[in-house]
């Protein structure tokens, strides 16, 4: 489930062009996940980075 979302866009992304998005865990603090991710074109411009923190829940939970 998502506690929180920054997103900085950094650039505009171009029509027809692809869009590499990389995500990695930076830290795992009991049900707490903190990651970070980039969007770059093929010729490494940035297009927006992005952190993020998660709660792990069960199924219940989201199901309800």
């Amino acid at each position: 489930m998502t506690a929180e979302l920054n997103v900085r866009f950094r650039n505009g992304l171009p029509l027809g062009r692809t869009l590499l998005v990389e995500a990695r865990q930076v830290s795992a603090r009991g049900r707490l996940l903190e990651l970070e991710a980039e969007g770059k074109l093929d010729d490494g411009t940035v297009i927006a980075q992005a952190r993020a923190k998660f709660m792990v829940v069960s199924r219940e939970v989201l199901v309800g």
